[in-house]
């Protein structure tokens, strides 16, 4: 599990905290930095194993917003952005509910 974690947490990271970092927001860059790292710290203390197909899904979503900034579309990153919010935000619930 904690291999898991760990994966989730360098995706998160490293997609998120780019964002956040060049966003030039700082309250949202400390929001959003808490909020994940609550989310890890929780599923660390109930040990919530966390499914491959969640962690593909995870890497999938980046991967399309990644590619949307990439190409410099801004509506498909964050039609690509929101989708992936409200999914982590329906699987987090999910997590917390089993």
């Amino acid at each position: 599990m904690e291999a898991k974690l760990g994966l989730v947490t360098k995706m998160n990271d490293d997609l998120h905290g780019m964002i956040l970092r060049y966003c030039g927001n700082r309250t949202m860059e400390e929001l959003i930095t808490m909020y994940i790292e609550r989310i890890l710290r929780y599923l660390s203390f109930i040990k919530q194993e966390l499914d491959s197909g969640i962690l593909a899904k995870e890497c999938q979503e980046h991967i399309a917003i990644a590619q949307s900034m990439l190409a410099r579309d801004r509506n498909a990153a964050v039609s690509q952005m929101r989708r992936h919010l409200t999914e982590s935000h329906q699987r987090t619930k999910q997590l917390i509910q089993a």
